[in-house]
């Protein structure tokens, strides 16, 4: 018998299930913990790196979701390794940033969720996400906790390498790879016209 898997069993607090919403004709799909408790709770929503999955970030929502928060984890349209609809080819920080708005607001309209206190959290190009929308809907989100976030994506993309990958910043190719994915040219568009620190420095609430 594995006793940590039997007191992990034991002492689980919440209840896992699938978590979907829609942007456009798209299905993101992820995953919602829901804490075995009464009354409005507390809610965090958790955003992939880039290249990743809710695979990755599965252990951050399990403490979470034992801490007594609502827990949604999801794959971004379009990541590589994505159980969402959607082609790499399409996806950039902007539409993940609109696929967290979405996911936001379905949040929100969980009867058992406390609206006034949602928190963003991401790791790497999710915490770049998380931020942008966090700074855009400042009055909704409550908190922000940033796993080391990739706040140096419009840089590379201005300056033509993103993780061993060059490009042509003033010509970009319709598609190219980066790893074991294939972006498309709007990713470095999308990305050429942001700049992370002015832009989320006007989020004013905590910042882990």
């Amino acid at each position: 018998m594995n006793l940590g898997k039997e007191l992990g069993r034991m002492y689980k607090l919440y209840v896992k299930d699938r978590f979907e919403c829609q942007r456009g004709s798209l299905t993101i799909r992820g995953y919602l913990m829901r804490p075995q408790l009464d009354g409005k709770l507390p809610a965090v929503i958790i955003s992939h790196g880039f290249a990743s999955n809710t695979n990755d970030i599965k252990n951050y929502a399990k403490h979470f979701a034992n801490a007594g928060y609502v827990t949604v984890y999801f794959d971004f349209c379009g990541s590589g390794r994505s159980k969402s609809d959607g082609k790499a080819v399409d996806m950039s920080v902007l539409t993940e940033k609109d696929d967290l708005s979405l996911v936001f607001d379905t949040v929100c309209s969980l009867e058992y969720v406390d609206k006034s206190a949602i928190i963003l959290a991401g790791c790497s190009q999710g915490a770049f996400v998380s931020a942008l929308l966090a700074a855009e809907r400042e009055a909704n989100v409550d908190k922000l906790i940033l796993y080391y976030p990739a706040l140096c994506i419009p840089d590379d993309a201005r300056r033509g390498k993103i993780l061993g990958s060059k490009f042509d910043p003033e010509n970009v190719p319709q598609s190219f790879r980066v790893l074991f994915i294939k972006l498309g040219a709007k990713y470095i568009a999308d990305a050429q016209k942001l700049d992370p620190f002015k832009e989320i420095c006007t989020y004013h609430k905590p910042v882990l």
